[in-house]
């Protein structure tokens, strides 16, 4: 079964003390519309009714195909359930994939 009203967000962990980007979603069902990130460490935070997978991707070199982002520990960021993961992402283009 799909993830279904799902909640993500995608926040820079600043060098400060004040987030200096981000990208909310509200109660979607699909597979976002690409969005750009400047690079750095990001936490992705995801809150869903019902699951299936959410996945930040990154778009690759070819700017088609699109493949899950790396993470840091070896835990991509990729969540079956509610939680949160931070990584270190380069600068690109990225979506959030519900499957």
């Amino acid at each position: 079964m799909a993830a279904t009203a799902v909640y993500a967000s995608v926040v820079r962990v600043p060098l400060g003390s004040v987030p200096t980007e981000s990208k909310s979603f509200s109660n979607i069902s699909g597979t976002t519309a690409a969005f750009g990130l400047g690079g750095g460490k990001y936490s992705f935070l995801v809150k869903a009714s019902t699951y299936g997978t959410v996945s930040l991707q990154v778009l690759l070199p070819d700017n088609t195909t699109w493949a899950t982002a790396p993470g840091d520990t070896g835990e991509s960021p990729s969540l079956v359930a509610d939680g949160a993961v931070t990584t270190d992402l380069p600068p690109g283009q990225y979506r959030v994939a519900i499957a």
